[in-house]
C-alpha cells in the first residue's frame, strides 16, 4: 500500500492494479500460475525461505518461521 499511496501523491490520475484485493489471486503460487499460464517470464522461486524489501530508506526482511509470531523462539546458542 506505501507504493501505491506514494505513486498517487506523485500522480493523481494513474491507476494503479493490485492484483492482491481486485483479482482472485491470493497468494505467491497462485501469482506464479497466472504468469506461467499467460507465459510471463518470472525469475521467482515457488516458495523463497527469506526475502528482501530495499528502498531509499530501509531495508525490510521476512520469511519462513519470522512471518508466525505464534512460533516459539530457538536458541541460537548454548550457554
Amino acid at each position: 500500500m506505501r507504493f501505491e499511496f506514494a505513486a498517487y501523491a506523485l500522480k493523481p490520475g494513474i491507476k494503479v492494479i493490485a492484483p492482491w484485493r481486485e483479482w482472485s489471486l491470493r497468494g505467491r503460487s497462485d501469482l506464479l500460475a497466472y504468469a506461467q499460464q499467460h507465459n510471463i517470464p518470472l525469475p521467482a522461486a515457488p516458495k523463497p525461505e527469506y526475502s528482501m524489501d530495499a528502498n531509499l530508506m530501509h531495508v525490510s526482511y521476512e520469511g519462513g518461521i519470522l512471518e508466525n509470531p505464534w512460533a516459539a523462539r530457538r536458541r541460537t546458542c548454548s550457554a
